[in-house]
């Protein structure tokens, strides 16, 4: 598991400070302010005729699967009263999903926009009436299911507020045509960064403002620190990253981008995800497989497969491709699910939230085959 800070760049260290009392300082932030919760990095590198978004998830958790989403299926969101949200999905999309069908943690739709999710510090929700409410992995889907690109993301979230399920999250989002945002939910709605409000893209599991004031502390950003690529931290890992891609900053390709990854991964990190939104290929890497996953996105987004959701389990190291994947039935998502919580209660975590995800698996259920007839791939 991972401690990052909950609010250490508050303090931000004067120049006029020598190098030894800022350390003193930088230490004492550490010992002060720490929350333990799972980490994850994510970035995106660009250049001519590339996009590459790529992802650590770091998360003492194997289970988990791919899957390829519909268009034209009509949604609405599980285990909120009051206003909440209902829709059809208006493009396919393959995810990565952790606690089942419909509960993504991130992924990329036909038309090139990603939104992939990290945790972030609890912000405090407060009801808002006059706004529709979602949870917080159905919001990933959402927002793959009904947006084409950053711009309509910042659009739809305006009248939108998550109420967690499980933990507070914040999202990073980019589309084929380059744009970038750094969405984070607030009490009663959003912060979007984005464009020149986006300086370095890049984010962890500090709140994005308090990394870019973090980072100012370091040289290259306008600091005398220098940057440490050993220290593992929310805050370090935005810095670490942030400096690698300033020194190659022509720099856009698939064994870059992995390489960035290996160099923020820890020892829980299970997956390392590069999108390739150009070339429309997502590139996997499980922690436990020796061969780099490529799913080819073009063929799963074509009207060749069949309408229900298919996919594989990602430490499945025999599923190495799109033509890999299966029909997936009530019993695969079951059987993630209930590997997922019993993952939780050996670790002691989340325990007054099983019967929640046990209740997430009739919700996911009722999007899925109950068997594969024949038309399992």
């Amino acid at each position: 598991m991972e401690y990052f800070w909950i609010n250490p760049v508050t303090m931000h260290f004067s120049r006029k400070m020598n190098l030894k009392s800022t350390l003193v300082l930088y230490v004492l932030a550490l010992l002060l302010c720490w929350h333990k919760t799972h980490a994850c990095t994510v970035f995106c590198l660009s250049g001519k005729q590339c996009i590459l978004v790529s992802k650590n998830l770091d998360w003492y958790a194997d289970p988990g699967m791919i899957m390829l989403n519909h268009a034209g299926v009509r949604k609405e969101i599980f285990g909120l009263e009051g206003k909440t949200l209902s829709w059809v999905s208006d493009y396919r999309s393959v995810t990565f999903n952790h606690f089942g069908k419909e509960f993504p943690l991130g992924g990329i739709n036909q038309n090139g926009l990603v939104v992939e999710e990290l945790n972030c510090p609890d912000y405090g929700f407060s009801s808002d009436p006059s706004r529709f409410l979602s949870n917080e992995f159905q919001f990933v889907q959402y927002l793959l299911d009904k947006c084409s690109n950053v711009e309509e993301v910042c659009q739809k979230i305006n009248g939108i507020q998550i109420k967690p399920l499980l933990v507070a999250l914040h999202y990073f989002v980019a589309d084929r045509h380059g744009n970038i945002a750094v969405i984070e939910p607030r009490k009663d709605g959003f912060i979007c960064y984005s464009g020149s409000d986006l300086p370095l893209k890049v984010l962890s599991n500090n709140n994005y403002l308090e990394s870019i004031r973090y980072t100012r502390n370091f040289a290259g950003f306008g600091g005398d620190l220098p940057v440490q690529t050993e220290r593992k931290g929310s805050n370090d890992r935005f810095v670490s990253v942030s400096s690698l891609i300033k020194e190659a900053p022509n720099k856009c390709s698939v064994d870059f981008a992995l390489a960035l990854l290996d160099t923020v991964s820890q020892e829980d990190t299970r997956w390392s995800i590069v999108y390739d939104i150009v070339g429309m290929k997502i590139y996997l890497k499980f922690y436990n497989c020796c061969d780099l996953k490529t799913f080819e996105l073009d063929g799963l987004f074509s009207d060749s497969y069949p309408d229900t959701t298919i996919g594989c389990r990602l430490e499945d190291c025999f599923c190495i491709r799109s033509d890999d994947f299966k029909i997936i039935t009530t019993k695969e998502n079951k059987n993630l699910m209930n590997e997922v919580i019993s993952l939780f209660r050996s670790k002691a975590m989340l325990e007054e939230k099983h019967h929640l995800m046990r209740a997430m698996i009739l919700f996911g259920n009722k999007f899925l085959p109950t068997s594969t007839g024949n038309n399992d791939r």
